[in-house]
């Protein structure tokens, strides 16, 4: 694929078998991206995120990396917002008698533990959500770059601090109008 055929859309495979030294110069302009080698790498995630995606996880713009692959010179990034919490649970999370009807609940501390990187079973969980669903996410961290790639997708979040060492994430999938699909795919 020539570089002036990679877009935000292309999937991260396509531009690293483009380009065997992209994720290097990725590193360089941002070194979040070392962070991420170890999942993003990942046959099974390279080949579904888009760099769009990926930029959304690290909290930079799209149109870097787009202009990287392309052998242009970037700027380092300015940091990236987190996610804000309400002070108050969103009213999502309240539903009728007190909770929401349809919650799924995945508890990733063990994966974590192990060494398994859990996006992809993440992903494959939330492509089951339909509009309103929600996603009860357990973790050993609180997971901002999920929630920016996700928030991406159309899922809104809401996190909570259990201990130090265990979050639990909300993630409610939203109606994306015109989008009958997951993740929030055209």
């Amino acid at each position: 694929m020539p570089p002036q055929a990679v877009t935000a859309d292309t999937l991260l495979a396509d531009a690293l078998m483009a380009d065997e030294d992209l994720y290097a110069r990725f590193t360089a302009y941002c070194p979040v991206f070392r962070r991420f080698a170890r999942v993003l790498l990942r046959e099974d995630t390279a080949n579904r995120l888009r760099l769009a995606d990926i930029a959304n996880m690290v909290g930079v713009p799209a149109s870097d990396l787009v202009a990287i692959a392309h052998g242009a010179e970037v700027p380092p990034p300015q940091p990236a917002a987190d996610p804000v919490d309400p002070p108050t649970r969103p009213a999502w999370l309240e539903g009728e008698n007190g909770g929401p009807q349809h919650m799924y609940r995945l508890d990733v501390r063990p994966m974590l533990e192990s060494g398994h990187e859990p996006l992809p079973d993440i992903l494959r969980t939330t492509d089951r959500l339909v509009p309103g669903e929600i996603l009860a996410l357990d973790a050993t961290f609180h997971p901002v770059p999920l929630r920016r790639l996700l928030g991406s997708y159309g899922y809104a979040s809401y996190a909570e601090s259990l201990s130090p060492d265990h979050w639990r994430v909300f993630f409610r999938r939203e109606a994306i109008p015109g989008c009958a699909c997951g993740r929030g795919e055209r």
